[in-house]
């Protein structure tokens, strides 16, 4: 028993197991001398019915993955380590997973688009992103471009595609991104950026970092002003979530640190001088 001799203990995927964690929290409340180095740590995606209460009797950390195509393909490279990399045989077998990471990054992150991008909210992860990298081992003898787009459209990604619309976009982007023409470097995946013509991790890793650290809307093949949509989005979110702030009743600590700023938002909530406002140091 933890609670009375002391240590760590990690519960994962709690997210799954709603019903047992009023448990844990009962084992929990009723227990007597706990021990000061015992540590209870839960680890769960976000889910409206995660009890309140343990929450707010919690530290919290919450973390996500930084947007845009570049840090996606860094983050993937990162997973499947210089040993999986290093362990690959033959050119055509490396330039796949580069071609790979960057399809998983490209369908991820369109979706923060909204209905410009996906019609609806589709949970590409990282298990598609493994079955995938499994996928494509059988296809590293020879160039089997057909199986190669039947297994990602039909098996791996297109699984959980339920519009057709949404399914057309896919396979344009299979048949773009595995073929010939992106594989041999003559058909670049964005302007600047083909695939590495050598098997080294840092010739790919080089590549990687040519890409611009914020998306372009047309690297995904959506017109250039969609930009100010995603922007506006960003902006009303931002704004009710300021709303939430300022209607708390504990807000003096971060008044009197950001005194600032809160006149600021004040004045832009009032529509005070909202094009003349300077921020100054």
């Amino acid at each position: 028993d933890l609670t009375k001799k002391g240590g760590w203990l990690c519960l994962k995927n709690i997210h799954l197991a709603l019903d047992w964690i009023d448990h844990i929290e009962r084992k929990l409340t009723n227990a007597q001398n706990i021990h000061n180095k015992f540590c209870l740590f839960f680890v769960t995606e976000c889910h409206s019915h995660f009890p309140s209460t343990i929450l707010q009797r919690s530290i919290k950390i919450s973390y996500e993955a930084p947007p845009g195509i570049k840090q996606n393909m860094l983050t993937t490279y990162a997973q499947w380590g210089d040993d999986f990399f290093k362990n690959r045989n033959g050119e055509f077998s490396k330039q796949l997973l580069f071609l790979l990471a960057w399809f998983h990054a490209v369908i991820q992150e369109r979706q923060k688009y909204g209905p410009q991008g996906w019609t609806k909210k589709y949970d590409f992860s990282d298990s598609d992103l493994r079955v995938g990298t499994y996928a494509l081992d059988t296809s590293t003898v020879q160039k089997e471009w057909d199986v190669i787009h039947g297994l990602l459209a039909s098996c791996v990604y297109g699984g959980r595609l339920d519009d057709q619309v949404d399914e057309k976009i896919f396979i344009t982007y299979v048949k773009k991104c595995f073929n010939d023409s992106t594989l041999s470097g003559r058909n670049n995946i964005i302007s600047g950026v083909c695939v590495p013509q050598k098997n080294d991790l840092s010739i790919h890793l080089n590549e990687i970092s040519k890409i611009p650290d914020s998306d372009d809307p047309t690297s995904f093949g959506l017109p250039p002003n969609i930009g100010r949509t995603l922007q506006r989005a960003d902006s009303r979110l931002l704004i009710q979530k300021l709303k939430i702030i300022d209607q708390d009743v504990a807000v003096e600590d971060w008044r009197t640190s950001l005194k600032h700023l809160h006149t600021l938002w004040n004045q832009l909530r009032k529509g005070e001088g909202s094009s003349r406002m300077v921020l100054d140091n």
